[in-house]
């Protein structure tokens, strides 16, 4: 099915470039056990689409320290979108989609069941062992939120296909007046 004309006006009149912070979300990583890979390869596909890195944060899988990394980069000058990866999982210490859902104005309901959709498509039955989320943030300014899995399969997925094709169309809409 194609876009229809309003769709394809509202993507000319969204902006070319939006600010980006990336948040990885990892106990392991963040204590120096593991290496980052989603988090530098979200960021080079986030430049490569054209737009803005503004920051890329690392913290641990728990409550406080989500919170504290998306509210700091939620606050960043320019910043629009945040993706985070990691942390979305079924494990005990997997809490990422439990913190930011409280953080949200707005859940954009169709994310989910679009990348399990897509996920299905490449890894099937086992994309539900993953959860994921987006949404706006609540907060003085309009921030899209982007809870991705921490697998870097998922995150090119997610991005290719859903977060970088429609973020300017999403912030053309939440930051009308």
């Amino acid at each position: 099915m194609e876009e229809g004309p309003t769709t394809q006006r509202h993507k000319k009149e969204a902006p070319d470039s939006v600010g980006f912070g990336v948040l990885v979300i990892s106990t392991g990583v963040f204590a120096g056990r593991r290496r980052d890979s989603s988090g530098e390869m979200i960021a080079e596909m986030i430049r490569a689409a054209g737009h803005k890195v503004l920051s890329v944060r690392l913290v641990p899988d728990a409550p406080p320290e989500i919170r504290k990394g998306i509210e700091e980069l939620a606050d960043l000058p320019g910043v629009q979108v945040i993706v985070s990866t990691g942390g979305t999982g079924l494990s005990p210490s997997d809490l990422t989609v439990e913190t930011v859902r409280p953080l949200f104005q707005k859940e954009i309901t169709g994310f989910l069941p679009l990348f399990m959709l897509l996920s299905y498509e490449d890894v099937g039955a086992a994309c539900m062992l993953s959860r994921t989320t987006a949404g706006i943030l609540r907060g003085p300014k309009p921030v899209l939120l982007f809870a991705l899995p921490g697998s870097p399969k998922a995150c090119r997925l997610a991005l290719e296909k859903l977060v970088l094709p429609e973020a300017s169309h999403i912030i053309k809409h939440v930051e009308e007046i």
